[in-house]
C-alpha cells in the first residue's frame, strides 16, 4: 500500500558508503519510485546539475525551466557526502 502523505514531497537520503547508496537506489528503482537519482564519488553526473534538479527554486531555476530543457526534476536523492563537495 502506497502512502499518499509523502507523494509530492522531496526526500534526501544520505549514507556514508557508495555501496549503500547504490543498494538503496537500486531497490527504490525496483519498487517503482519515480524521480530518483543516486550520487556518489563514482557518478559521472555533474553534482551541480543534480542539486539544481533536486531543488530548482533555491538554485536559480524552476520546474517549468527544467521541463523545457528535458531535464527531469529529482524527487528522491540518495547520496554520499560527495554532495557536500560542490
Amino acid at each position: 500500500m502506497k502512502s499518499q502523505e509523502l507523494a509530492d514531497s522531496k526526500v534526501l537520503i544520505f549514507t556514508e558508503f557508495s555501496d549503500t547508496a547504490r543498494y538503496i537506489a537500486r531497490h527504490m528503482a525496483e519498487a517503482g519510485i519515480e524521480g530518483l537519482e543516486q550520487l556518489d564519488s563514482a557518478s559521472k553526473t555533474n553534482r551541480a546539475d543534480v542539486i539544481r534538479r533536486f531543488s530548482p527554486y533555491y538554485n536559480g531555476s524552476s520546474s517549468p525551466e527544467l521541463a523545457s530543457a528535458n531535464l527531469p526534476e529529482i524527487r528522491v536523492l540518495v547520496s554520499t557526502d560527495v554532495l557536500s563537495r560542490v
